[in-house]
């Protein structure tokens, strides 16, 4: 068995390995491999891999692959995508101040504004438009809406209005008057 060199990183609470995938060998099955290396008990673990590729430049400079922990591809993860840009600094692959990040779900731009230590980047992410429609967040709902907007789920017993906004992946927003639980 090849190693395939890797670092993991963290974003705003999520941690992602980042691979370049001139690393992984040919043939390999990426959501196989997110199974296996992100599995906290017998694995790195990790809420992800972010398998990075350099384009040509032209339109991008690099195409991110996002595979969760269960195997499926997402199309963007704000977090992970975050998590590779830093990967390219800190291994000094990329150095301009601006990127642009190719996706499943289109280009990113990101903007490094701070650098404060090593490892540790702050950047401006251009991610796209929020789109609202009922279409592009898949709920399922009796009834088609429009809009996901203050639809009423049951979890752990409880009623929460969500509201649904696709910005590359769809997300559920829960809005709440204390963080405090």
């Amino acid at each position: 068995m090849k190693v395939i060199p890797f670092c993991k990183f963290h974003g705003f609470g999520n941690d992602y390995i980042v691979i370049e995938k001139e690393n992984i060998p040919a043939g390999t099955d990426l959501q196989e491999l997110a199974r296996s290396i992100c599995h906290r008990h017998t694995g790195v673990g990790s809420d992800g891999i972010a398998v990075l590729e350099r384009l040509d430049g032209e339109n991008t400079d690099y195409f991110c692959e996002i595979v969760n922990p269960d195997g499926s591809v997402a199309g963007f993860s704000g977090n992970g995508t975050r998590c590779a840009v830093s990967y390219l600094y800190y291994q000094h692959l990329w150095t301009d101040e601006n990127l642009r990040l190719r996706t499943r779900s289109g280009r990113k731009n990101y903007r490094l504004i701070e650098n404060p230590a090593k490892g540790t980047y702050w950047f401006e992410a251009g991610i796209g438009k929020p789109k609202f429609a009922g279409g592009d967040v898949p709920v399922s709902m009796p009834v088609h809406r429009d809009t996901v907007i203050d639809f009423p789920v049951t979890a752990a017993g409880q009623e929460f209005l969500i509201s649904g906004v696709n910005v590359g992946n769809p997300v559920a927003c829960i809005f709440v008057e204390s963080f405090d639980f």
